[in-house]
């Protein structure tokens, strides 16, 4: 559009939010505007720092980072032109899904970081192991494939630091772990015997590390070895 400015120069451009704009307007009120434009009485100063006529009609929306309106998105449209409201919402909607998301992500790729064992990388062929499914969060950790030993205890471990407060409240009390976990235990189970015929390990480790020695505590699980 003649004497509108270029890409590089709206970079620098600057609204106060003290001026009562359109933008402060979709800011505050936590909802879109779509209509002419100058609905608010200084939203001159917009178009003035824009260059070139005043558009048609305008659209505002505020995007928001975990429930709060943190921007504003703005399009504006000449000699009739349709703007794709709904187009702009939805990329709006992706957007914040996005950010919504990040921090989970990042949680997720962290705990995966941290159970990577770097003093085995150069060790025999490993096999991918996913944690349980029905845990509050995933990990992803590696087994040596031909050690259960290894695999049981890592098993097991994750049962515990991923139930750790039901594990401790059902140490404390003297309640029955198995009853409490009994889903997860037995789907821990199927995923060791994945790779192992061999209950030993997988049993030995549920009654030394989940229940810390009292085989009671884990009254109901049928024992196929121990």
């Amino acid at each position: 559009m003649e004497g509108a400015i270029g890409d590089e120069e709206i970079k620098k451009i600057f609204f106060s939010l003290s001026a009562n704009t359109i933008f402060k307007y979709v800011l505050e009120r936590q909802k879109s505007y779509t209509g002419p434009p100058e609905s608010q009485a200084d939203d001159h100063i917009i178009y003035s720092r824009f260059g070139g006529p005043v558009p048609e009609k305008i659209f505002t929306l505020p995007f928001f980072v975990k429930g709060k309106p943190q921007a504003v998105i703005y399009a504006d449209t000449f000699a009739g032109k349709p703007i794709g409201e709904k187009e702009i919402e939805m990329i709006a909607i992706v957007g914040e899904m996005s950010l919504d998301l990040l921090p989970l992500r990042q949680k997720i790729l962290a705990k995966i970081k941290t159970r990577e064992y770097p003093d085995e990388e150069e060790e025999a062929e490993r096999a991918p192991v996913v944690q349980p499914p029905d845990t509050d969060d995933l990990t992803v950790i590696s087994v040596k494939e031909n050690d259960p030993e290894r695999l049981a205890r890592v098993i097991v471990n994750d049962i515990y630091l991923y139930n750790k407060k039901k594990v401790e409240d059902a140490l404390t009390a003297g309640d029955n772990l198995y009853e409490f976990l009994q889903n997860t235990i037995m789907q821990s189970r199927e995923l060791y015997l994945n790779k192992f015929t061999d209950l030993s390990p997988f049993e030995r480790q549920l009654v030394e590390t989940l229940a810390r020695g009292r085989r009671e505590l884990l009254k109901g699980y049928r024992f196929e070895v121990l």
